[in-house]
């Protein structure tokens, strides 16, 4: 009989693979990130060279109500994509920033998720 598969969400980071209950089959047990964690279901990551300079540089966003936000704070993304000092001159401008103004739509367009 297949197993059924409960829930959608989580950040499934382990898995066990043994008999627990002797019956010959092996058992699995997946081990998630517990609620304490700044991390919660559903992230959007996605990434491009936004910058120009041959690197990959990826992105994180939670949603809160129905807006995507920024995981990373300012200081961190500042020290990946420096070019964005310009636009978040202080950390209250990024601070209401949602996730669709950090990037331009040209920049979200070409971007992969």
């Amino acid at each position: 009989m297949p197993g059924k598969i409960i829930g959608k969400k989580g950040f499934c980071h382990c898995l066990f693979a043994f008999d627990s209950n002797k019956d010959g089959k092996l058992d699995l047990i997946a081990g998630n990130k517990g609620l304490n964690t700044q991390l919660k279901a559903p992230v959007t990551l996605l990434y491009d060279d936004f910058d120009a300079n041959v690197t990959k540089d990826p992105l994180m966003a939670y949603q809160y109500g129905d807006r995507l936000y920024p995981m990373l704070s300012r200081d961190d993304v500042l020290s990946q994509l420096p070019a964005f000092k310009k636009r978040f001159i202080t950390y209250e401008a990024y601070a209401k920033t949602s996730f669709n103004d950090l990037l331009t739509t040209k920049q979200r367009e070409n971007a992969q998720y």
